[in-house]
């Protein structure tokens, strides 16, 4: 008897005999057909290079599922009985550029397919670039040498006051101090207001911003922000001595007042992990690489400090007092001094203490932080740039552009130097030759350092203004 009428029977009789119970359906529809194909991923920003995990659910059990990004550089994954995978490593390509790109994951047997965006950014997130204060950004790939002669203004944004800060770029989005008492986030690419804080006094120190957060100081706080509304998170008092600019690293913020006085915090918190006053005044900001916390001080002194405890680890003396902030790149620390009308560029081993190399500058002291890019050293002092080989000390070029002070840090990206001067202009200067690319005058002296990102370039000046400066279409 067929089925149909079995199934039939059973509820005639169950009816008659006053029974009722379930009766099963004839078709159930695939657990995996009632499941939404998605994709998941472990970040959805970065930079070129950057590697991605990759998830995925509602595929059919045991397929393999090729894994995609811009539909190049596929990747196999393998669904489980519940038709999910996860794991699957997928890289950005060297070389990509900024934008909004699709991973994408189909199912081979089956056809599904679902997928997500990524967003590429080349960020300067902090002061120098990152805690080492290197000032170079190997990510950027858009303002090349042959490039960069095509750069113009793209935005203004007014702000009341000196800009000094350096600017931090960060997933499209600015963020500056100004000493209008104001912290600043701005749409990257068309200067628009975002949300502004205010502070309880000026803002001469640049943001660091870091898994969400703005860290930054005014004259007597350090504050930290959402990076998202700018609302507070948790401020730390420093009383009459300001903070320099914050460094942040493995969620800890290290910075220091003038008095001499080094903290490390807890980022999440706030909360004091340790603090050690040094006998010295500091005037510029610290660095930290490789486990260690680099101070300059103004008297003419280098600490190294250990960034877990705060422990001296070695202490040298500096022919002139310290202006610039230390830059470390590969084990060496990179300082500038002034002393008697002169200044020197100095190395140190960043382990012992120990002097690798001195260069007397007659052009005057060397007040801005050097950046260190590919085994060079590129620097400024009253009016002159020089590019000098990191292991040996040797001048490969120098070019004098203006008689005027460079308190603008160098920042080096894509083959080319950047930075401003008193003379009220921004510079770019072929990193190779030191030829002249392009400037820009804003008529004001210029003392905030720059940053490239996304293939822009942003500072500030002392015309009250932030400027961005982009390629014609961009």
């Amino acid at each position: 008897m067929p089925a149909s009428r079995i199934r039939g029977l059973a509820l005639v009789l169950a009816v008659a005999a006053g029974l009722s119970f379930a009766v099963p359906a004839l078709a159930a529809a695939s657990p995996a057909a009632a499941l939404r194909t998605r994709v998941g991923l472990s970040a959805t920003s970065g930079p070129p290079g950057a590697a991605i995990r990759v998830s995925g659910s509602g595929f059919a059990a045991r397929e393999t599922v090729d894994v995609s990004f811009a539909a190049a550089d596929t990747t196999i994954g393998h669904t489980n009985r519940a038709g999910r995978f996860s794991g699957v490593l997928v890289k950005v390509p060297i070389g990509t550029v900024p934008g909004t790109y699709r991973i994408r994951a189909v199912g081979r047997r089956s056809g599904r397919r679902a997928g997500a965006n990524f967003a590429v950014h080349t960020n300067w997130a902090q002061y120098g670039h990152g805690p080492a204060r290197t000032g170079y950004d190997p990510d950027e790939n858009v303002l090349s040498a042959s490039a960069v002669p095509r750069l113009a203004r793209a935005w203004r944004f007014g702000t009341g006051n000196y800009v000094f800060s350096s600017p931090a770029v960060v997933n499209g989005v600015v963020y500056l101090g100004s000493l209008s008492n104001a912290v600043y986030a701005l749409n990257a690419a068309t200067g628009t207001r975002r949300w502004v804080f205010r502070t309880g006094s000026s803002v001469g120190s640049s943001p660091a911003v870091v898994r969400g957060v703005v860290y930054v100081s005014d004259g007597s706080r350090l504050y930290a922000l959402s990076a998202a509304t700018g609302a507070r998170r948790w401020t730390y008092p420093a009383g009459a001595d300001p903070f320099s600019s914050p460094a942040v690293l493995n969620r800890t913020v290290y910075t220091v007042t003038r008095n001499g006085t080094v903290y490390a915090l807890n980022a999440a918190t706030g909360a004091l992990r340790w603090r050690v006053r040094l006998r010295t005044e500091v005037d510029a900001s610290l660095a930290v690489a490789d486990g260690a916390v680099y101070v300059p001080g103004g008297l003419g002194e280098l600490y190294a400090l250990k960034a877990a405890t705060g422990a001296r680890l070695w202490h040298a003396l500096l022919p002139g007092y310290a202006e610039s902030s230390p830059a470390v790149a590969g084990g060496v620390v990179y300082l500038g001094t002034d002393h008697t009308d002169v200044g020197d560029l100095l190395a140190f081993n960043a382990v012992t203490g120990k002097g690798i190399w001195d260069i007397q500058n007659a052009n005057g002291a060397v007040d801005a932080t050097p950046a260190v890019a590919n085994g060079v050293v590129y620097w400024t002092a009253n009016g002159s740039v020089q590019a000098t080989d990191a292991a040996t000390a040797t001048n490969l070029w120098s070019v004098n552009l203006t008689p005027s002070v460079m308190d603008s840090d160098p920042a080096v990206a894509d083959g080319v130097v950047y930075f401003g001067a008193g003379d009220g202009n921004v510079y770019a200067l072929n990193a190779a030759t030191g030829g002249q690319l392009w400037d820009f005058s804003t008529g004001s002296p210029i003392q905030s350092s720059p940053a490239v990102a996304d293939g822009r370039v942003y500072i500030g000046s002392d015309n009250d203004g932030e400027y961005a400066f982009a390629l014609p279409g961009s």
